[in-house]
């Protein structure tokens, strides 16, 4: 019984990595340590992650959606980009910058052609530091008839 918890810490050591980091990422982990951890995710409000676009027809032309949110933090934030899960879908985020206390504006603009039927959308948003960190995950939803 002794020997399983040395035999697992054993093989958790044996696949460590060591990484070398420049000086300059080293001191600036060093003083993001040094403030309060506050991460995006907590402090961005939106007023709604969800928007049903309703039943709409394929031939009806692009459909249009605006999700708003608010910086509630104490910090400034980068917005680095929008993502879509679908090409049908164009993203754009304005203003990229948001200090505390302004709002921002994520416009949606959803192409129906060739897709009929109930299909999710979904739109991640991340910051711009640090990279890839996604922040917000929402949702269009629509119905389309053929």
């Amino acid at each position: 019984m002794l020997l399983l918890p040395f035999l697992c810490c054993g093989a958790f050591a044996a696949s460590a990595q060591i990484r070398m980091l420049p000086r300059q990422r080293v001191d600036s982990l060093l003083q993001a340590e040094s403030r309060p951890k506050q991460w995006a995710a907590e402090f961005l409000e939106f007023d709604s992650l969800y928007v049903n676009l309703g039943t709409a027809h394929e031939k009806s032309g692009p459909l249009k959606a605006v999700y708003r949110f608010r910086n509630a933090g104490e910090s400034a934030i980068a917005i680095g980009r929008a993502e879509t899960s679908c090409g049908c879908v164009k993203a754009s985020v304005s203003p990229l910058f948001l200090r505390p206390d302004s709002t921002a504006t994520l416009q949606v603009i959803y192409d129906p052609r060739g897709h009929s039927g109930r299909h999710p959308r979904y739109i991640s948003l991340f910051l711009r530091e640090p990279v890839d960190t996604c922040v917000a995950r929402l949702v269009l939803d629509s119905f389309i008839l053929e």
